[in-house]
């Protein structure tokens, strides 16, 4: 058995290449239209420039945090949010095992755990 489906046909090369582009533009449209709007509010005006700074603003200001704590400040965070998961699975397993093998336990903690 061949590994091509012979009721649908390849498309060329070159068909594949312009899906791909014209998929990506169709990501990057929305995103782009986004920060166009965002700039052309932060420009006109309209908004306090305190509550709604303009894009290059934001991406001043984020390259002064990246060379400064930011970078530690992800780090710690990180590891925070990894071991959190860590010790939920590691404490979840267990009792849901438990839980499993027990079924007088299950039925005892149903009320505690459908709360």
């Amino acid at each position: 058995m061949s590994a091509t489906n012979p009721a649908r046909p390849r498309k060329p090369a070159a068909r594949r290449g312009a899906s791909v582009l014209r998929r990506g533009g169709l990501i990057a449209l929305p995103w782009a239209l986004i920060i166009l709007a965002w700039y052309l509010v932060g420009r006109s005006g309209w908004i306090n420039p305190a509550l709604i700074p303009s894009p290059q603003d934001v991406l001043k200001t984020f390259i002064v945090l990246m060379h400064g704590r930011l970078p530690q400040d992800i780090v710690a965070s990180t590891q925070r949010v990894v071991i959190g998961v860590l010790l939920g699975v590691a404490v979840a397993l267990p009792v849901g095992f438990l839980l499993g093998w027990y079924k007088g336990l299950g039925l005892f903690l149903d009320p505690v755990l459908h709360f």
